[in-house]
């Protein structure tokens, strides 16, 4: 697949959120304003970018060479475990306000289980160390694409008024099933005919 094919196919496509279920629990956290979302899924794009970067090369140039491809789990754990705790260093040393905006529990949690997850895929769909890195930052990219629209959404929801039974987490889960059913006009096999 062309590098223009794993990008629109990460970002729209197969969305994590919508069509692996990854980060899921955060786009309902995140998305409570669009400031937190946009800041949350840049860090969320850095994460999915170095990790996949991270544990294909080291796929390919540790544990395929050595054979150890049943250890790959465990590596990629410690990757997404490595990667999260950098971030959390990061921030909390260069940026007091971006730590606490990022919610460093919620965010490391979910990065990486979100990391893992997108280092997997990488590795079943047998891409190249430099397609990985580009699946990490197109799939950061779809979740910052949906967890920006999310949070317009909901700031926009804040200011109607809506029934008492659907006011909180009910309106922002039938917002995110409509938008995941927006998502589906994107297919694969318009993917396929566009792109290879």
């Amino acid at each position: 697949m062309s590098y223009v094919g794993i990008v629109v196919s990460f970002t729209l496509v197969n969305n994590l959120v919508f069509t692996y279920f990854l980060g899921l629990c955060i786009l309902l956290d995140a998305s409570r304003s669009l400031r937190s979302a946009l800041t949350i899924g840049l860090a969320l794009t850095l994460m999915l970018t170095v990790s996949t970067l991270a544990g294909s090369t080291v796929y390919h140039l540790l544990l395929v060479p050595l054979r150890l491809h049943w250890l790959q789990i465990l590596v990629f754990v410690l990757i997404a475990l490595g990667v999260g705790k950098l971030l959390d260093a990061l921030t909390r040393r260069l940026s007091p306000s971006l730590y606490k905006t990022l919610q460093p529990n919620a965010v490391l949690l979910t990065g990486q289980s979100v990391m893992l997850g997108m280092v997997l895929i990488t590795v079943q769909r047998d891409f190249g160390i430099v397609e990985s890195m580009v699946a990490g930052l197109a799939a950061g990219v779809g979740l910052l694409v949906v967890f920006g629209l999310m949070a317009a959404i909901r700031e926009q929801l804040a200011r109607e008024w809506i029934p008492r039974p659907f006011r909180g987490a009910p309106i922002a889960l039938i917002s995110a099933g409509l938008l995941a059913m927006a998502f589906l006009a994107f297919d694969g096999a318009l993917l396929v005919n566009l792109f290879e």
